[in-house]
């Protein structure tokens, strides 16, 4: 028994011995870390506004080598490099960071340290806190808000984003998502509290706001008041900028048009006629009251029809510029003048060849307009037994003109034509288009091999979406549903490669406006060969054109011919100029390449796809509602401006021009003298 007491008594001893080893050792290692903080503090800089050198090793006055080890608490503001730095990182605010060191003597972590430093930021808190109150809270509401969830305007040039949530102080007055809930006439007052979370930091505030009274009756009354004093508008000559809201900005208003085929509900003119009743109902709203009202408009008469026209074709601005061929072969940019956009050639539609029956033609049956110049027509056929080009098919219907262009340095229209209708290559088009001459190949109901979507079907299917602008924006959703303006639609994209595809060609997906008030969409299929969504029914469903664009054609003209042709044939099958579509649309090709690059590069020419369909809806619209429009250009500037609208040379500076139209349709008349400023290609 002695023994064991005698053991557990050394046992006890060698503990007590041991605790105080230790209680030294942590002593010792304390007095390393005063010694490492004396030295710091004349290293750390009482505000740090750049990097500054850290040791990695430090000799300890009892002769021990300590290795430093360094780490950043506060990555949001200052970065440690591995050759002994703190790194300024800009911080965005004035801060305190912290950074951690740990030491190391022969292999042994003996003490870890901590240090504050004062970071200098771009901005104080406070500074930023005043700027967001300004940018993001009114003083005032008095309808439903939409709150911001992003912050990305204060340190928007380093494109910097924070995130931010809101919380009211009074639900029942607004909610924290914005809603107006205020069912009293008098003001109220709560606080908006906000917290933004940027770059690591967290910042926090509150404002105080005025719930303004619900005087939602009154306010409306005072906008429809206000509409009726400000919209007199009676007839339509244009695009309508349609208010969004009312003079003192409290109102929501919206537009329904009830002839969306003429102008839709963005005010956008969809097409242009004559002497029709437009009937808008308008949306007068605010926190969930609302009243509606009728304006009634009408589209200009015969009379105002021939100044619009003419105002339409004419250029304030006019700039010259470059054509491009085909990229691919050597192709560059060309000369050409240009054109201004005058009315002085037109085709004979009687010459068009609708039909091949044994050995006759049926051909059109309305006559060219005998006051304009007759554009030169030829006919040329594909061989009906050269059936790799010309399949013989019937198409069961018209529904799109497809415009082409060649690209090519060297064919001319009648080059092409010997190409089309003798080479062995499953390609084929329905006209050549060039400077001098429009050549047909095909009759017009049957089938050729321009378009590249083979044998696909056209049809329009109701998309379930309520139809509101013209050209709504089309995408593809996860679930492989078509989203139009935003919203889900009832059609599915194409399925290929075991996934719905989403790549929707550049030209886009045609539309238009259904019975039921509803777009609706045109089938689609999968170009594997471009990787786009495109349009079903182009070799089918269309008309092909090719339009030269060779080394010396004078292009402007080819775009005027190609115009006219195109608007003879929306005329000829009672089709409007959306109808009008690029090869583009039906495979997703670069094609019609060369107006495609000038609109692409931004050029303001008449080259780009927005002047060569502008020329088309001028043409449409003379031929289906100023069929026999007689009409006299006179220049006043012969040198460089001809009576037919060419410009006969490259100005260096920018040069005014003048010229006089005298215009006469069924009993109306027009005179007026314009100004264009030609600008040169270098502008």
């Amino acid at each position: 028994m002695k023994k064991v007491i005698k053991f557990l008594f050394i046992l006890l001893i060698l503990f007590l011995v041991g605790c105080t080893k230790e209680e030294d050792d942590t002593k010792k290692e304390s007095e390393y870390a005063k010694e490492l903080n004396a030295y710091m503090e004349g290293i750390i800089p009482q505000v740090m506004e750049k990097s500054f050198d850290i040791p990695l090793d430090f000799n300890f006055k009892d002769g021990k080598i300590a290795l430093l080890e360094w780490e950043s608490l506060s990555t949001n503001a200052v970065g440690i490099s591995k050759k002994g730095r703190i790194i300024y990182l800009s911080s965005l605010f004035d801060c305190k960071a912290k950074v951690k060191c740990s030491i190391f003597i022969d292999g042994t972590l003996k003490d870890e340290v901590e240090y504050e430093i004062n970071v200098k930021g771009e901005m104080s808190v406070d500074d930023y806190k005043h700027q967001f109150e300004e940018l993001y809270i009114p003083t005032s509401i008095y309808k439903d808000i939409e709150f911001a969830d992003k912050e990305d305007i204060i340190f928007g040039s380093r494109k910097i984003v924070g995130d931010i949530t809101w919380t009211s102080s009074d639900e029942s007055i607004l909610t924290s998502d914005g809603k107006y809930k205020n069912t009293n006439s008098s003001d109220q007052r709560i606080l908006l509290n906000y917290s933004v979370l940027i770059n690591d930091f967290t910042i926090t505030g509150s404002k105080e706001v005025l719930i303004e009274g619900n005087h939602n009756e009154e306010i409306v009354n005072h906008a429809s008041d206000w509409l009726d004093d400000t919209w007199s508008i009676s007839t339509i000559k244009g695009d309508l900028e349609f208010p969004k809201t009312d003079d003192v900005g409290k109102v929501d208003i919206y537009f329904e048009s009830g002839s969306k085929d003429i102008i839709d509900d963005s005010g956008k003119f969809v097409n242009w006629c004559v002497n029709r009743d437009v009937v808008f109902n308008v949306i007068l709203s605010i926190n969930g009251y609302s009243i509606t009202k009728e304006l009634k408009m009408k589209t200009f008469s015969e009379e105002e029809a021939l100044e619009y026209i003419f105002d339409q074709m004419h250029y304030e601005d006019y700039y010259q510029s470059y054509f491009y061929t085909y990229i691919v072969s050597g192709g560059h940019a060309n000369i050409d003048y240009g054109m201004f956009n005058f009315y002085t050639l037109d085709l004979d539609e009687a010459s068009l060849i609708l039909r091949e029956t044994g050995s006759n033609y049926t051909y059109g049956k309305k006559g060219y307009n005998t006051n304009t110049n007759r554009s030169e027509f030829e006919v040329l056929m594909v061989p009906r037994t050269l059936t790799v080009k010309r399949p013989l098919d019937i198409k069961s219907s018209t529904e799109f003109i497809t415009v082409h262009d060649t690209g090519d340095n060297k064919f001319n229209a009648d080059q092409w034509a010997n190409e089309v209708t003798t080479s062995s290559r499953q390609v084929s088009w329905h006209f050549t288009v060039d400077d001098k001459k429009i050549i047909q190949h095909i009759p017009l109901d049957e089938v050729a091999y321009h378009a590249g979507d083979g044998g696909s079907v056209f049809g329009l299917k109701d998309t379930g979406v309520k139809y509101t602008v013209a050209k709504p924006t089309i995408s593809v959703n996860d679930d492989g549903y078509y989203v139009i303006n935003g919203q889900e639609s009832n059609l599915k994209a194409p399925y290929a490669d075991g996934e719905y595809q989403k790549n929707i060609t550049p030209a886009g997906i045609y539309t238009q406006l259904g019975k039921n008030g509803n777009y609706y969409m045109n089938n689609t299929y999968y170009n594997s060969t471009y990787d786009k969504i495109s349009n079903c029914g182009g070799n089918y469903y269309s008309i092909g054109i090719e339009s030269c664009v060779h080394n010396g054609v004078e292009y402007s003209k080819v775009q005027k011919r190609l115009a006219n042709l195109v608007a003879h044939l929306l005329n000829l099958y009672d089709l409007n100029p959306s109808r009008v579509l690029q090869h583009r649309n039906f495979s997703g090709k670069y094609c019609p390449q060369s107006m495609i690059r000038a609109t692409e590069y931004g050029q303001k020419s008449q080259f780009t796809l927005e002047s060569f369909y502008k020329m088309v809806d001028i043409e449409y619209f003379i031929i289906k509602y100023l069929p026999d429009l007689k009409v006299e250009y006179t220049s006043l500037n012969p040198d460089i401006l001809s009576n037919d609208g060419e410009i006969l040379s490259y100005v260096s500076e920018s040069t005014k021009v003048k010229y006089q139209v005298k215009a006469s349709y069924n009993g109306h008349t027009f005179e007026h003298t314009y100004e264009t400023t030609i600008h040169s290609k270098d502008e």
